[in-house]
């Protein structure tokens, strides 16, 4: 019986972190400047306590989750799929590093430190190769350069400033909740 209520209390805590975190994302601003449609949101340092109070399975389990629900309540087209998805893997490329390289340095400067070029470099190569290009195709969508000057100018200076961010709120939440 005390595993079922283990079960029971990770899939309520997970879904409240979930839809938490998904009411955080339509928070968000940009922060740089010719690129205001690269937003800053925290809603990821929630998938962070997900990961650390629940688990991995949980914790993916809540990202994906954020993601499904934030896709529903924006319209479910295709441009919030693009989006959307592109959230999600930018979530997973944040976590994952910094849940994983925790336990493995006092001051946690490794995690933080690997968060944040596993943010910047999965968000870089993905949109290079899939995001931007999806949504030059389907939104008709110019960015009057090439892509390759998009990503060196905006996706990357903008996904080492929220790794930057992340990794502090985190550290501090974190810490926090650890006592």
């Amino acid at each position: 019986m005390e595993i079922h209520k283990i079960a029971h209390n990770k899939l309520v805590g997970g879904a409240v972190l979930a839809a938490l975190s998904a009411l955080i994302m339509y928070v968000s601003i940009p922060i740089i400047p010719g690129f205001t449609f690269l937003k800053l949101d925290i809603s990821d340092v929630i998938i962070v306590i997900a990961f650390f109070a629940y688990g991995y399975s949980t914790g993916l389990l809540t990202a994906f989750c954020k993601i499904l629900l934030h896709w529903v309540l924006t319209g479910m087209n295709v441009t919030s799929l693009i989006g959307d998805f592109s959230a999600f893997l930018s979530t997973i490329a944040f976590v994952l590093p910094l849940v994983y390289f925790w336990k493995k340095d006092r001051y946690h400067l490794t995690a933080l430190l690997m968060a944040t070029l596993c943010l910047t470099a999965v968000m870089s190569i993905a949109n290079y190769f899939f995001v931007m290009p999806l949504y030059m195709k389907v939104l008709n969508f110019n960015i009057n350069m090439p892509i390759s000057r998009y990503v060196a100018i905006g996706v990357i200076p903008f996904n080492l400033i929220k790794g930057i961010v992340l990794s502090l709120i985190s550290i501090l939440i974190v810490k926090h909740l650890r006592g």
